[in-house]
């Protein structure tokens, strides 16, 4: 469970900016909120919102987590020595354009609270650290890398070969990362929450829809795919696949060299392509099959590619995190897909939500608490912000959509706000 994640000097953030889903004690989230057992944060909301106008920085919020996901995952696997680590730091300031971005998430796995972070530049690590803090117990420091290696810290209690995991740590990739591909166990659980549980979809437009296919060939899970998309809205009382000869005859094979075309040839001569159709009753009650990616709405069909996925989070109990969730959605499917997490039959495992929007239709009291709005705005000096609803002044029975579009809570576009 993702508890916080705060991320400085990274592409529009210059300062240090937090996104928090820890949940207060009103009965809305009492009614909606996981229960955790941990003292420290003992409910954690199933959804926030991010609102703000285009540029703002969202979606750097969202590549920031994005990038911390990736060097964690893929730094001492994929890369070599000396490649770029793709970080940009905030260049519209001459303090942060030459200095390292930082990163740090909070999160639960395995009734441990973790704190995980590091700063890098593109070039190398610079400092890294993970505590845990066990059911019960005191707040452990598991390793902390400052200054030369020799002076690395990492915990005597943690079983393997440490000395191993510093000295193949490369000043490009993270410690957490070598350490696991040279099997230090203890710490394949906080490795394994960002390679398993932590899941960033940068634009659900782009999303395609393999994943819902294949799951739609098993009965149960087609049933519950329809189920869903039925939930959100959408008019459909059947989900046809259909597999079809790969058409080698439109792909310009010949214009490739001989030797590539020869064995593509070969290699897709067997190969089929799946074809899916929604069923709709027609007046006549039979069921009409449109294909989905020539005759239905994008909507439907962002609506599909997401379906597949959405209920393998909520089966699995994992973090997702979706920039522009609203994109083609119908107001009333966003906050479907939504209220799937906010439900505890349709998530009974805890998975959580982040998402960004410009749609304002989900501001409402009954629906997104204060604790599960977020507002992010730019300032004078083009520095994204990132701001909880609770900070504002919010009166009493004021409509939360209306006070939003008026500025009262920022995070419109400037001439909106100086309208206002």
């Amino acid at each position: 469970m993702l508890v916080e994640f705060s991320v400085r000097n990274y592409r529009s953030i210059r300062d240090r900016q937090t996104l928090s889903l820890v949940g207060g004690s009103s009965q809305r989230i009492r009614d909606i909120g996981i229960e955790t057992g941990d003292r420290g944060v003992p409910r954690l909301v199933p959804a926030a919102a991010v609102f703000g106008p285009n540029g703002a920085g969202k979606t750097t919020l969202v590549k920031a987590l994005g990038a911390m996901r990736r060097l964690v995952v893929d730094s001492a696997r994929e890369s070599q020595e000396g490649d770029p680590l793709d970080l940009a730091p905030f260049r519209l300031s001459a303090a942060t354009r030459a200095a390292p971005s930082e990163f740090e998430i909070i999160f639960r796995e395995d009734d441990i609270r973790f704190q995980y972070g590091f700063v890098a530049d593109d070039t190398r690590v610079h400092e890294e650290w993970l505590f845990a803090r066990p059911p019960g117990g005191r707040t452990q420091r598991w390793f902390e890398r400052r200054g030369p290696r020799e002076e690395w810290y990492v915990n005597p209690s943690l079983k393997g070969e440490k000395e191993a995991w510093k000295q193949s740590t490369r000043d490009n990739a993270l410690f957490l990362s070598s350490a696991v591909q040279l099997n230090a166990t203890p710490l394949r659980v906080p490795f394994n929450w960002f390679h398993s549980r932590l899941q960033v979809i940068r634009s659900s437009e782009r999303l395609g829809e393999s994943f819902s296919v294949r799951q739609c060939e098993d009965p149960d899970m087609k049933r519950r795919i329809l189920h869903l998309m039925q939930a959100a809205g959408v008019d459909v009382s059947d989900i046809r696949i259909t597999e079809h000869p790969f058409p080698v005859d439109q792909v310009k094979i010949k214009e490739l060299p001989q030797d590539i075309s020869v064995v593509l040839s070969k290699a897709l001569s067997d190969a089929t392509w799946a074809r899916t159709a929604f069923g709709h009753r027609a007046d006549d009650d039979r069921l009409v099959y449109l294909d989905l990616d020539t005759e239905e709405s994008d909507g439907t069909r962002v609506l599909f590619a997401l379906a597949g996925p959405w209920l393998d989070v909520l089966d699995n109990g994992l973090v997702v995190v979706v920039d522009e969730l609203s994109n083609s959605l119908h107001p009333l499917a966003f906050r479907r897909l939504i209220d799937f997490f906010h439900d505890k039959e349709t998530n009974p495992h805890g998975a959580q939500l982040v998402l960004t929007t410009h749609d304002t239709s989900v501001l409402d009291r009954d629906f997104l608490h204060s604790d599960q709005i977020w507002m992010v705005e730019r300032t004078r000096d083009l520095a994204t912000t990132v701001t909880p609803l609770s900070d504002y002044k919010v009166r009493a029975h004021e409509s939360l959509q209306r006070g939003y579009l008026a500025g009262r809570y920022g995070a419109v576009p400037m001439d909106e706000r100086e309208g206002a």
